[in-house]
């Protein structure tokens, strides 16, 4: 029987970059499996990536890789418990199964049945938070860059477009003019002037709207 020592899907933040932990959770999400080059041998692996969800209200994705990404089996709303994951910083925490990794499907484990309790009684409905730092479109092969990088390289600045990879923090929102009152016309998205209450005026439709739609 082996020996875990879970981490919770939330406190992934708080682990540092390639550090080793145990987790344990249910499956949400199974993607497809699909081939990716390393940059540094050129070699192409097979991957799959599966997003986990657990109490703590979070998901978390894990990679798999080679032979267990091209015959995994196991089916969304199953329990996992993995040993010996790394977290990785790419595109936000995520988790990513080394060949000194284990897998158990449904354990028999005190965590494994509280975490069926949960979920079958209310965790399979909840929304959870992701420490994804982007859209499930991230594109692999594009650089990393930092802020003063993308300033100092002017990017962005030439006649073509420059594609790059990049994570911030939102450090301050303007609350003045965040947004303006826009014509409800279909693909029409002019500032409307109000006339009066009720009475909102687009002058490249020459129509009047009894409300705004605020873009």
């Amino acid at each position: 029987m082996a020996r875990y020592n879970f981490v919770q899907l939330s406190e992934l933040e708080s682990i540092q970059n390639d550090g080793i932990i145990d987790v344990i959770g249910v499956i949400k999400e199974v993607g497809d499996v699909a081939p990716i080059q390393s940059k540094t041998t050129q070699k192409s692996y097979m991957k799959r990536d599966v997003t986990l969800v657990d109490k703590s209200g979070y998901s978390a994705r894990i990679t798999i890789w080679g032979n267990n990404a091209e015959n995994w089996e196991t089916q969304p709303d199953e329990i996992v418990a993995f040993k010996g994951v790394k977290v990785s910083e790419y595109g936000g925490r995520s988790l990513s199964m080394l060949h000194s990794s284990n897998m158990t499907v449904n354990p028999d484990i005190d965590e494994s049945h509280a975490l069926r309790g949960w979920y079958d009684g209310q965790g399979r409905g909840e929304t959870f938070q992701s420490h994804y730092a982007g859209s499930s479109a991230l594109r692999t092969n594009d650089p990393y860059k930092t802020l003063a990088q993308i300033r100092d390289e002017n990017l962005g600045m030439g006649e073509e477009a420059d594609i790059f990879t990049t994570k911030t923090t939102i450090v301050y929102i303007k609350n003045e003019n965040f947004s303006y009152p826009a014509c409800l016309t279909p693909k029409c998205n002019k500032k409307v002037t109000e006339l009066s209450e009720g009475q909102w005026k687009c002058e490249k439709c020459d129509i009047t709207h009894p409300r705004p739609q605020h873009r």
